[in-house]
């Protein structure tokens, strides 16, 4: 009796060919990675007050994000932010995987998180009146919130198909430069973060003797 089931003995019986394939896919994913740092670091050339990039969960959990450094807690790994999500490059391929989406996201449980959820809508409308969005992108935008963070979501405008096929053309110039724009859109809500983190500094700095 051998303690390996049938498809493991398969496998080792092409080790040679599973060796290079694993190699591979090690490859794929560190240039994958390589890629959403490029992404990252155009953002913040374009906007320098998102000076906090995360590409950390990009392999575990198919997300990267971006936020200012004083979005951050002090006591805590979650904090504000924008992110693009569900981007992990099985989600570009497997049908049966979450499709990718962005979402800003206000993290904070002390505050008013149904307000903030109201405030991001009242901000995406005027995006819509300003023309800063279309009406098409608005009604795409999901709004909620729960116990800890007010956030909007949006699916991404382009299908698996055609993320996979920018990523694997002309270097992936394509795939680099609508993930820019995606997180250039997610930042026009910047304000209404700043708005609440504001709030809560003010509220929390020490009055001044008389």
């Amino acid at each position: 009796m051998t303690m390996f089931n049938e498809p493991e003995v398969v496998l080792i019986r092409r080790w040679a060919d599973v060796r290079l394939l694993e190699d591979g896919v090690k490859s794929i994913r560190g240039k994958y990675a390589e890629i959403f740092e490029e992404v990252l670091q155009t953002v913040q050339k374009k906007r320098r007050d998102l000076n906090s990039p995360s590409s950390k969960n990009l392999r575990r959990y198919g997300s990267v994000g971006i936020a200012k450094k004083a979005w951050l807690s002090e006591t805590n790994s979650r904090h504000s932010a924008m992110w693009i999500y569900n981007i992990g490059i099985e989600n570009l391929i497997e049908q049966d995987q979450e499709a990718p989406q962005m979402s800003v996201q206000i993290y904070d449980p002390d505050v008013d998180l149904q307000e903030a959820t109201n405030r991001l809508r009242e901000y995406a409308e005027g995006l819509v009146a300003k023309k800063s969005i279309s009406e098409d992108e608005f009604h795409r935008i999901g709004f909620d919130c729960d116990k800890s963070e007010a956030y909007l979501w949006s699916p991404l405008k382009e299908s698996r198909d055609e993320l996979l096929e920018l990523l694997l053309k002309d270097e992936a110039r394509g795939f680099i430069d609508h993930m820019v724009q995606h997180f250039e859109w997610l930042a026009m809500f910047a304000p209404v973060v700043d708005e609440f983190h504001l709030a809560k500094t003010k509220t929390a700095s020490p009055k001044r003797s008389p």
